[in-house]
This record gives C-alpha cells, structure tokens and sequence, in this order.
C-alpha cells in the first residue's frame, strides 16, 4: 500500500481548511447517494489527479487551490452515478426526487467578500463566520441519474 503520508501534508491539510469546502459537499453527497464512508483525502486527492480540482502543489498560497472545476465530473466519479449541476439564486428552491442541495453563503466586508459552502444538513465547519454573520447567496442543485 502506498503511504499518503506525502511531503507537505500538514500545508495540503491547511489548505483544505480553508478553501475545499465545495468540494468536500460534493463528496458528502456521494456519500449520501452510495451509502459508504468516503475517505475525504481521498476525495481531494482524487478529484485533483482527474483534473476536476485544482490544486497548485508548488504554490499553498494560490487563491484558486481546491477550486472545483467540474462539479458534475466529480460528483459522477466518486458516487459512480451520472450528475448534473445548475446554480440557482432561488434560496427557496426545494430538492426534488435524486436532487441534492449545496448552500453557498456570502459574507462582504471591507476589503473582500469570503464565501462557504455546505449542505443543508451539513457543514465542513464547526462555526462559519461566513453561514453566523453572512448570508445565504445561491445554490447548487445536483441531479443524479
């Protein structure tokens, strides 16, 4: 077995405290649609090998690091079952037969506007600043056939 034990874990860990919250929600669903643990290193790890991630292994700092560049793609291969995503602005959408919901809440301030995913029925976060003093700003509404 191949240790994941990889150089850098600590900063990949640190990385996806701050920005893999989409991710994360994805693999959650998968969760809820198999019926199994999903493993969320894993998932990242995956999700970045398949191009549906992007992770810059040479820049920790690069804003764009865990940004989920196919949603559908991603959700199809770790549920193992075609999906379809669109985004919504209608807070009141309710989830129909095999639709899944992520929340994405806004919180402006000064100098920027921070952003947070999760799901109704779950958060990636203890405490969300963003979901305590924000607001809700869209959704995505996954479709698995």
């Amino acid at each position: 077995m191949e240790s994941k034990l990889f150089p850098g874990l600590q900063t990949f860990f640190q990385e996806a405290g701050e920005a893999a919250c989409y991710a994360l929600c994805i693999a959650k669903i998968a969760e809820k649609i198999t019926g199994k643990a999903i493993e969320p290193l894993e998932a990242l790890l995956s999700g970045i090998e398949h191009k549906l991630i992007y992770y810059n292994w040479g820049s920790p700092e690069d804003p764009d690091n865990f940004y989920v560049s196919d949603a559908e793609k991603f959700l199809t291969l770790l549920a193992g079952r075609r999906a379809t995503v669109i985004k919504t602005d209608n807070a009141n959408y309710r989830a129909g037969p095999n639709e899944y919901i992520v929340e994405r809440w806004e919180r402006p301030t000064a100098k920027t506007v921070y952003s947070h995913f999760r799901l109704p029925y779950w958060d990636s976060l203890r405490d969300s600043q963003t979901v305590k003093n924000g607001k809700l700003a869209s959704l995505r509404v996954f479709k698995v056939t």
